[in-house]
Formats: C-alpha cells, structure tokens, sequence
C-alpha cells in the first residue's frame, strides 16, 4: 500500500492550472475531485454566459468548486444560489435547535456545534433530492481545525467491476431519515408529509437508483451513501451491510478523497448528485468557533435516474 505522504506527493504533481474564457481561471486542486475558480465577483450579478461557464467548471472538477474571499453575506449567497436552481428550506428545521437556526426559509447558519462527522450526501431520503448544496464558511478561529473531506461517486462507480456495475444498475436503495430528525427533536408522524421545493412535497423514507446519470456530464454515478441510505430494496439491513461497506471503502480510499481547509470567505458548490462529505468533528466547540452558512437547491420534479442531460 503507498503511504499517505506518498500519494499526497503525487496528487500534488498531477495539479494543474489553466486559463479559461470571461476572465476566470480554474485551478485543478485534486486528479479526481476539487477545482478552485478565481477572477470572479460573486456579489455582482452573472451574465448567462458566465453561469454556463460555471457549470462546466463545476462539472471539470467533478462536483466540488471552490471559490475563495467571497465574504457574502446572506442574501447575497441567496442570490447567487438562485442561479443554479431553486433554494429549498430545510423542511423540518425550525427556530434554534441543535446549534443550527434559520434567519429566513431559505437560509442555514450551521453553529460550532453541530455535526455532520459522518460520510453522507445530503437529504437523498427526499422524494426530489437536492441537486446541490451551497458551503460559506462565514466566521472561524485561526487554527488546523474543521477540514471537510469531499469523495466522488462517479469515480467509484467507475472503479467497480463490470460484473458489479451491471448488478448495481438495476438495484434500488431506500432511503431514510427518522434517526436524524429524533436528533433535532421532531417527531416522525406517519406519513406526514414535508417541503420538497416547488410545491413539491415528500415522506420521510424514500426509493432511489442505486447509479444515477448525472443530467450535465452524462456520466453514471453511485448512488449510494453511508447515511441516509439504509438499504437495497428487497434486502434486510443485515444483507445490505456487507456491500454497502464494500461500496464506502471503496469511495472514501485516499486517491479518491479532496479534504478542503476553510478560511472565513470560502464558498464551496458541492454536486449533491456524484459527491459525499465529512466534516471533521476535532476542535472543542466551547473553545473554538466555527460558523458556516449553507444554501440547498432542488429542482423540482427531477428525481435520481430521471434527470434530463444537458450539455452545456
């Protein structure tokens, strides 16, 4: 096995930068997943031109793009979110509760407390999941401290066994979410029904492909995560667990992992749709502060498996 040093050398001599058109340059931070954009205001408004590029870049790096110094503040990060689709509320997070607030519907202070140490994509139990989640880190102390650690799933997908891949691809994994919301306190109630974007609604225990075709890239990607995906439809939890940790260990192995360092004023695009993330939990949260602001985007009607390919 190569050491982590060394397969962090060789990440390192395989970046890249490159120059690309309406001013913006794109810089490679990892082989597989991670690009970093600069030259760009996001304050000011884009031209249709500009959010197209964006979307390219977006897809060069695989679903993780970052921009550095944005500083913005909420309703700026709203705006801009807007222009890649709809901004959802968090359907069942209201007021205060566990260190995480809404200041509006439609945007998420994440405190120093609250944490996601655990490999997931986020909210794949909903019936039209998003497509994309928004980071700002918005306030941090100074120190080597609450790194979050981003997978690709195509990449994984692609790493797999023609036998396997073909097997995965007719499978169906169901999704759940009633162990996260004990957590924040809400009761599960039936078959209540929660906010899923445009006049959408949806349960709380959903059914997806286990590989998706991303609807930009037309790529296949895994679709399946460590949490919420509790199992393969037709399959006992038992049953699912050895592939299902199979498929993780394969998706979270070093090469295969971009681990992005925050500074106050960094906004991070993550691709709900072909990603996973960690954020490291290892800072004491009465000492140290760590505040982010996220926005969620879902296009509504648009489902795993079901999304139409756009070749920008």
């Amino acid at each position: 096995f190569l050491s982590q040093s060394t397969i962090e050398d060789r990440i390192k001599k395989k970046i890249i930068m490159s120059t690309t058109q309406h001013g913006i340059t794109f810089k490679k931070l990892h082989p597989v997943l991670g690009g970093e954009v600069s030259g760009l205001d996001l304050k000011q408004p884009l031209t249709t031109e500009q959010v197209n590029h964006i979307n390219q870049l977006w897809a060069k790096a695989n679903g993780i793009l970052i921009f550095k110094k944005q500083y913005l503040n909420e309703q700026e990060l709203k705006n801009y979110s807007r222009y890649f689709g709809h901004v959802l509320k968090h359907p069942f997070i209201e007021g205060d509760t566990n260190d995480m607030k809404h200041s509006d519907t439609e945007m998420m202070t994440i405190g120093t407390k609250a944490r996601n140490d655990l490999w997931h994509s986020d909210m794949t139990w909903m019936r039209f999941p998003p497509k994309a989640t928004f980071l700002q880190c918005a306030d941090r102390d100074d120190g080597d401290f609450g790194d979050t650690m981003f997978c690709s799933l195509s990449n994984t997908y692609n790493k797999l066994s023609p036998g396997l891949q073909s097997i995965l691809e007719k499978m169906t994994c169901m999704h759940g979410v009633q162990d996260l919301m004990s957590r924040y306190d809400e009761k599960t109630m039936g078959d209540k029904l929660y906010p899923n974007g445009l006049g959408a609604m949806s349960k709380i225990k959903n059914e997806h492909p286990a590989v998706i075709i991303h609807p930009n890239t037309g790529k296949k990607s895994l679709y399946v995560n460590n949490w919420p995906c509790k199992r393969f439809a037709g399959m006992s939890q038992s049953e699912t667990a050895p592939l299902k940790q199979y498929l993780m260990d394969l998706a979270i192995q070093p090469d295969n992992v971009y681990r992005h360092k925050w500074d106050i004023g960094d906004l991070v695009m993550i691709d709900q749709r072909c990603t996973m993330h960690y954020a490291f939990h290892d800072y004491d949260d009465t000492k140290q502060k760590r505040i982010m602001q996220r926005t969620t985007l879902t296009d509504a009607g648009d489902s795993p498996g079901k999304y139409i390919y756009t070749n920008f």
